[in-house]
């Protein structure tokens, strides 16, 4: 009985970290202050690199950027990337940060967005971004989780969005740095719509026996599932070489059937509701 205490509590700290390894970029809503030390147990548990920026650039901060702190950090083994996330200004409010890329020299550079307008109906609509929390839960109570597999879902408050449209066919225009693709940072979906919330599946642990745990290890699926994805057509509107972006419209591939969408940049949704 010990043994198997103790496997399951094993079992049980290593699905959740697994699983809660992407939340830096679908954050909690309980946000604390993110310090010199925090960043520095991110980098002493292994944390990559460009999760422990992205963690820096999507949280409030009270970095000590005296030159004696950021000597200490050097000497701790903190990188010239990392340091230099901390030591950036904050996006002004009207600018989504989805990411990071890097340049020519390695550098990690912030990928921003514009605001985002829903176009549908014969009216625009400037679609305003949500914050999901991140929830973790396991198909039993009584089963380790390699048994019962842990789901990790992203879910906004409320259980229909207050922008509501009946158009079937809504295009969306935004404007993306000119040199990512919009594919890889803009997906849509179709949320979940529970009593008091609206959720999407991003990640999965586990649920292969104890023949998966003895052998390959904990089975783990990250990302949102193929079958919540709804296809996008992309259009290039224009391109401004001077502040490098290119303005997309996008378009769904075939109509949207009623329900709760959202269009996801990573660390924000920005939710409609299709009515009949």
């Amino acid at each position: 009985m010990k043994l198997q205490s103790f496997l399951k509590k094993t079992l049980w700290v290593a699905t959740s970290a697994i699983l809660l390894n992407p939340v830096v970029v679908l954050s909690q809503s309980a946000r604390e202050f993110l310090t010199n030390s925090d960043v520095l147990k991110l980098i002493k548990a292994g944390i990559p690199e460009e999760t422990i920026i992205l963690s820096v650039q999507n949280s409030p901060a009270n970095f000590d950027t005296s030159p004696e702190a950021l000597i200490e950090l050097r000497q701790q083994g903190v990188s010239q990337q990392i340091m230099n996330a901390m030591l950036a200004p904050k996006q002004s409010p009207d600018v989504t940060k989805v990411g990071t890329h890097q340049d020519s020299q390695g550098n990690a550079v912030s990928i921003a967005l514009s605001s985002v307008k829903l176009i549908a109906d014969e009216q625009e609509h400037i679609m305003k971004r949500r914050k999901p929390n991140v929830q973790i839960t396991s198909g039993s109570r009584l089963l380790a989780p390699w048994v019962a597999p842990s789901k990790q879902k992203a879910v906004i408050s409320g259980s229909r969005s207050n922008l509501r449209i009946s158009d079937h066919s809504p295009t969306f225009e935004m404007s993306l740095p000119s040199d990512i693709s919009p594919n890889d940072y803009i997906v849509l979906v179709k949320l979940d719509s529970k009593k008091d919330r609206r959720e999407v599946q991003t990640g999965r642990a586990g649920g292969g026996g104890l023949k998966e745990f003895f052998g390959a290890g904990v089975r783990v699926k990250q990302g949102i599932r193929e079958k919540t994805k709804v296809n996008l057509v992309y259009e290039e509107l224009q391109s401004s070489s001077s502040v490098g972006l290119t303005t997309y419209r996008a378009k769904v591939n075939s109509p949207l059937a009623a329900g709760e969408y959202g269009l996801v940049y990573q660390d924000f949704f920005y939710d409609f509701g299709l009515d009949l």
